[in-house]
């Protein structure tokens, strides 16, 4: 069945068993491609722009403060392990007989820093503050200022980045998505 956002944010155990779930996709062997959301938002600005869509005033700076968060973000990455990339409830499914959870909808999978499917998936569930550190110290994150400060940058390119997509989607009449266009 799939998870309301509500049971994910007062069930401590089912918070567990997803966690459990996206560390064992990170454990997985690295995938042949890296993901490159900033790629993906740069090009469809480009094609936005082509197309004579109108942008907020300044998305040309914020997408330059943007990279530069993105970069260093990588500078102080630990390692880059296979992500799903696209994280929340609506892709997770759960068997309760067992307390399982398995992760669905890969399209977007692909090698990144392990912070970016825990920031999509906080940002997608709506977790406050309390929630994201049991988020991190679920998987096994000390919960240093560094540690809680790299989930907010990645929350900032997360929302970036979904932001862009949305106003393709917008622009095209169709759904939100992470690799528009």
């Amino acid at each position: 069945r799939l998870l309301p956002k509500k049971e994910i944010e007062t069930t401590p155990d089912l918070l567990e068993s997803i966690v459990s779930a996206i560390k064992n996709i990170h454990a997985l062997p690295l995938a042949s491609i890296d993901y490159d959301p900033l790629k993906i938002a740069e090009e469809t600005l480009l094609s936005l722009k082509k197309m004579g869509i109108h942008l907020p005033a300044g998305i040309d700076r914020i997408g330059v403060m943007i990279h530069r968060t993105w970069d260093l973000l990588n500078k102080t990455s630990h390692q880059k392990v296979r992500c799903n990339n696209d994280l929340s409830p609506y892709n997770l499914l759960y068997r309760e007989s067992d307390n399982q959870v398995f992760i669905t909808d890969w399209e977007f999978s692909g090698n990144n820093d392990p912070l970016w499917d825990l920031a999509k998936f906080s940002l997608e569930c709506s977790f406050s503050e309390t929630l994201d550190h049991a988020l991190l110290s679920a998987y096994g994150l000390e919960l240093s200022l560094l540690t809680i400060a790299r989930l907010n940058l990645f929350k900032l390119v997360v929302e970036f980045f979904l932001a862009i997509s949305a106003k393709w989607s917008v622009s095209m009449n169709t759904k939100p998505s992470l690799s528009a266009p």
